[in-house]
């Protein structure tokens, strides 16, 4: 059987914007820091109003990037380097969820980690403004 990297190269390659974007979302990653990250270029579309998606594992170092075919350019670096701000703050998420869930119960939980996840979204889009111009152009 193919080990993680492997199957997730595989999946990039499905066709050439696929295997395009895997490249260029490697390579951003590299440039700040998640070197040690495996990231996946999905074929599949965001949620409707979303430019770009990112799901995370917990606990892992893996992450699956759907990007809008629309997305070009500046956009499209923006929508990346804002996405992998959430890679970036991972272990902080899992950290924050995991407490959180000893601690706190029902509805306390539910509205703790939800005003978490609001912030969280606007460091990433803040890492986004920050990171996005040391990034190369796709």
């Amino acid at each position: 059987m193919a080990d993680a990297a492997t199957r997730i190269r595989e999946a990039d390659e499905c066709c050439p914007r696929c295997t395009r974007l895997a490249d260029y979302v490697r390579a951003c990653a590299d440039l700040v820091g998640l070197r040690d990250w495996e990231f996946q270029v999905a074929h599949d579309e965001p949620a409707a109003g979303n430019d770009a998606e990112i799901d995370l594992v917990p606990g892992r170092r893996i992450g699956r990037l759907r990007i809008a075919p629309a997305l070009e350019g500046d956009d499209l670096r923006h929508g990346v380097a804002h996405e992998l701000g959430h890679a970036l703050c991972a272990n902080l998420m899992d950290t924050v969820r995991e407490g959180a869930r000893d601690e706190l119960g029902g509805a306390a939980y539910r509205v703790y980690v939800g005003a978490v996840d609001r912030e969280h979204e606007r460091l990433a889009d803040t890492l986004a403004v920050v990171l996005g111009p040391v990034l190369p152009l796709p």
